[in-house]
Order: C-alpha cells, then sequence, then structure tokens
C-alpha cells in the first residue's frame, strides 16, 4: 500500500511538471498548486507526500479545491482522477 502511494505521488509530480512545460514557465519559477482530487486514497497519498512533491515542482503553496480549477490538467493516476491548476507567484 505504501509503495501504491508513493508511486501515485510520482505520478501527480509528472503531470504538475508536464503542466509547468506546457504553460512554458522557467525551470526556476514558484508557483501556487492547486489540487481538485475526489478519491478519498488519492488525496490522502497527495497530501502525505506533499512536501516532496512541492519542492519537485517548486510550489510554495498546495492548495485543495473543492472544484476543478479554471485552466486545469486532468491527470489519470492508477485509474483515478485529479485535477490540477498552477499560476505562477
Amino acid at each position: 500500500d505504501e509503495l501504491r502511494r508513493e508511486g501515485w505521488a510520482r505520478e501527480f509530480i509528472r503531470g504538475a511538471q508536464d503542466l509547468r512545460k506546457e504553460k512554458g514557465l522557467a525551470y526556476d519559477a514558484r508557483i501556487t498548486l492547486t489540487v481538485f482530487v475526489e478519491d478519498a486514497a488519492l488525496k490522502g497519498a497527495i497530501q502525505q507526500f506533499e512536501s516532496a512533491i512541492a519542492g519537485e515542482v517548486l510550489a510554495e503553496e498546495c492548495q485543495y479545491a473543492d472544484s476543478p480549477p479554471e485552466q486545469g490538467k486532468t491527470l489519470d493516476i492508477d485509474g483515478l482522477t485529479a485535477v490540477i491548476g498552477i499560476e505562477t507567484r
């Protein structure tokens, strides 16, 4: 179970990095990450590894939303869905 949760965090990081590239952000740009996740287990994994995720994607803040962020990117993580949005700081 722990390995699966860590794998979910890695997939989340990959998706956030892909979104940074799609937005053309500088490699050192600091961001605010907005996350929408309905599945409690996936949300728990993201929260468990939040500091590692933030360090990898240079997020100064991670917000959890009640609805998908506008201009968000939908991630399929092991059949579960997360929607992330990025704002530059």
